[in-house]
C-alpha cells in the first residue's frame, strides 16, 4: 500500500475523530451516532497501519489493488448505514402519522365540549339546575326546602287557613 494513501488514511481518519468528538461536546451528535463513524475510522487507520493483513485480504477477495479495497468497504459501509438510517426514518414517520392523528383527534374532542358548554351556557335553567343539584347533597335538599317554606308560613297559620 503506497505510503501517500495510509498517511491520507490516518489523517483524514484522525481528523474525522476530532470533529466527531467537537460535535459531541456540542451536543450536535449523539454518541449512538458518532459512533458508526469512530468505527470506521479506526478501521482505516488499522489499514493504513497494517498493510501487510490489506495484502491478503486483498489476494482473497481477488481485487488489484489496495485503493480499490478501501473504497469497496467505505462504499460497502455506507450503504449499510444508509439503510439502517432510511429504517429509522420509516418508523418516526408512522409514529409521527400516528400522533397528529391523535392530536387531531383531541382537538375534535375538545371542539365538541365547547359545544356543549356553549350551548348549556345559552340554556340558563340547565346551568341553574345543574350548579343546585351539585350544591346540594342527598337529603340536604329536603332540608332546606322545609325551613324556606316554614320562614314563609305566619306562625298560627296553616296552609287551610289562608
Amino acid at each position: 500500500m503506497p505510503i501517500q494513501l495510509r498517511i491520507m488514511l490516518i489523517v483524514g481518519a484522525v481528523g474525522t475523530m476530532i470533529y466527531f468528538v467537537g460535535e459531541i461536546r456540542k451536543n450536535q451528535l449523539q454518541i449512538k451516532h458518532a459512533l458508526f463513524w469512530t468505527v470506521a475510522s479506526l478501521i482505516l487507520v488499522l489499514m493504513s497501519l497494517l498493510p501487510t493483513k490489506v495484502y491478503e485480504v486483498i489476494r482473497y477477495v481477488g481485487l488489484q489493488s489496495p485503493t480499490n479495497f478501501v473504497f469497496l468497504i467505505l462504499i460497502f459501509a455506507l450503504i449499510i448505514k444508509q439503510f439502517s438510517d432510511t429504517v429509522k426514518i420509516s418508523v418516526l414517520e408512522r409514529k409521527l402519522a400516528i400522533l397528529t392523528q391523535r392530536i387531531a383527534l383531541m382537538k375534535l374532542d375538545e371542539e365538541k365540549q365547547a359545544e356543549v358548554i356553549q350551548h348549556t351556557l345559552g340554556n340558563g335553567e340547565i346551568l341553574a339546575e345543574t350548579a343546585e343539584k351539585k350544591a346540594a347533597k342527598p337529603g340536604e335538599k329536603d332540608m332546606m326546602e322545609g325551613p324556606q317554606e316554614a320562614s314563609q308560613e305566619e306562625p298560627g297559620e296553616d296552609a287551610a287557613g289562608q
